[in-house]
């Protein structure tokens, strides 16, 4: 199948010869195939996500009979989003309330029997194990009035978790649950997120990423708000996507992107790392015919059609020759020309 192109294109060479003028048949002019110190970039697609991000959710199982935040609305630290059913909390909190009161009378109890077995133990009426027994009941006594003000104190928690606060400054990015809905501890209600501080999220192929190197710089570009920022930060995640081979790379914007994007908008990532040489052509020689990819070039017999191998675009209208040339070859600038004079015969 290239075979038959390379005739194809050829022969459209010929015909194009024949109906040329003379005027044609110029100075072809040339370009060098040389090395430059050239940047690696990769282009990849991702999304803006806030920095501070929060899934809140309930810590005790409730029914929601408040919902008091709805989304896009701004909250503060502390502000209540939801109020949960508390009925079976506070009969929790009443029981664990009498418990208490029944451990402190036997603590007091304890205590005063306590006094009494030493005045007793010091006139020597009584001996001293009924002293240690003394002892160990007031002990016991003790640990009992702490363990009920234990349970009061997680009966209390409780029944402060039944409302689901926000845990800093924020806006609402989704309201997850209704009034009347059963919550469960760890099923989210919300999405809340903190505005000013975003980043751009992309999957970057594995082996893009290790050719890449380090230190990364990269662009970002929100099409939403025709804006481009250049990243403060750049994180590479140290793990790999075992389905798609690909590595999450994280770009950190400046503080006033915040003031116009919102997460989940799309961004276009450019990364750049310092690279290296590289070989390269002037993008103007390379003539593309379907699958054929070639230039040509300058021997002592004239000019050469030469399939090449090529990578990304750099600088200066030039393109990473991967294959096919070699630092020295010129070639024409002006392929049409010579695929002209290739037909006419002119070497």
């Amino acid at each position: 199948m290239v075979i038959f192109k390379k005739r194809f294109a050829f022969f459209g060479w010929a015909l194009i010869a024949l109906l040329a003028p003379a005027s044609v048949w110029a100075e072809i002019p040339t370009g060098l195939v040389e090395r430059l110190t050239v940047r690696e970039r990769v282009t990849a697609e991702g999304v803006i996500e806030a920095v501070l991000e929060a899934k809140v959710a309930a810590e005790v199982p409730g029914r929601v009979v408040e919902v008091r935040v709805d989304a896009g609305e701004r909250v503060r630290a502390g502000q209540v989003l939801f109020v949960l059913d508390d009925a079976s909390i506070r009969q929790e909190v009443a029981a664990a309330r009498a418990r208490l009161a029944q451990a402190e009378a036997n603590l007091t109890n304890a205590r005063a029997e306590w006094e009494r077995t030493k005045n007793l133990f010091a006139q020597k009426f009584i001996s001293e194990s009924r002293l240690d027994s003394a002892r160990t009941a007031l002990n016991a006594a003790e640990a009992e009035r702490n363990a009920a003000a234990a349970q009061v104190a997680r009966a209390e928690a409780g029944l402060a978790y039944t409302q689901v606060k926000a845990p800093f400054d924020a806006v609402v990015a989704e309201r997850l649950a209704n009034k009347g809905d059963m919550a469960q501890p760890g099923q989210p209600l919300a999405v809340l997120f903190q505005p000013g501080a975003m980043r751009a999220v992309a999957q970057v192929p594995e082996e893009r990423v290790k050719r890449l190197g380090q230190p990364l710089t990269a662009t970002v570009e929100v099409p939403a708000v025709n804006r481009t920022w250049v990243a403060t930060v750049v994180t590479v995640l140290p793990s790999v996507d075992p389905r798609t081979q690909t590595r999450s790379v994280r770009a950190d914007l400046p503080a006033d992107a915040g003031q116009v994007l919102v997460p989940g908008s799309f961004a276009r990532v450019e990364l750049s790392a310092a690279g290296g040489e590289r070989l390269v052509v002037p993008q103007q020689a390379v003539i593309r015919r379907g699958e054929l990819t070639a230039v040509y070039v300058a021997t002592e017999r004239g000019w050469r059609l030469r399939q090449v191998r090529l990578g990304e675009t750099v600088a200066e209208n030039r393109v990473q020759v991967l294959a096919g040339l070699a630092e020295g070859d010129r070639v024409a600038l002006d392929p049409v020309k010579a695929g002209l004079a290739v037909a006419k015969g002119e070497q």
